[in-house]
């Protein structure tokens, strides 16, 4: 059979070549277009996860400052030498949670500083504990029963 007047001949192996090469490239956009949306998937995840953690740090925080504020109130005393180790000891409480709400911040921004977070609030929170326990000791007819 020949062919019919005006047709061009096409060559069927440079058809499927052709035809070969845009299916990768079709392959290769979905691909990447998949993966694309992946890492958007896994980034909105780590960011809700990490705004969750977030919060709960600054529930912490903002729970530990009052409890801090409030035993700094409790035991304030006219002895000049005990309020001033009381003042100094919170000024530093102040400054470990203040350094740990920064640490809060930096590590959500980079990713990796979480080690030092579980580092400073342990500082803190022994901070706060040694606080306690001057106050205790100072003045145990204001404390009420320990547990």
């Amino acid at each position: 059979m020949a062919p019919k007047r005006g047709a061009v001949a096409a060559d069927p192996a440079s058809q499927i070549e052709f035809d070969s090469g845009g299916m990768m490239g079709q392959m290769s956009e979905l691909a990447a277009e998949s993966a694309k949306k992946r890492r958007a998937a896994i980034y909105a995840q780590a960011k809700k996860s990490s705004a969750a953690y977030e919060n709960q740090l600054k529930r912490e925080l903002s729970s530990l400052e009052e409890a801090l504020s409030k035993t700094y109130a409790a035991f304030r005393t006219d002895d000049i030498n005990t309020e001033g180790k009381i003042k100094a000891t919170w000024q530093l409480v102040q400054d470990d949670v203040k350094d740990l709400d920064r640490n809060v911040c930096q590590s959500f921004e980079s990713g990796d500083a979480l080690p030092q977070i579980a580092q400073d609030s342990e500082k803190a929170m022994l901070a706060f504990d040694a606080c306690e326990l001057d106050s205790k000791r100072l003045h145990p007819e204001q404390t009420g029963p320990t547990n």
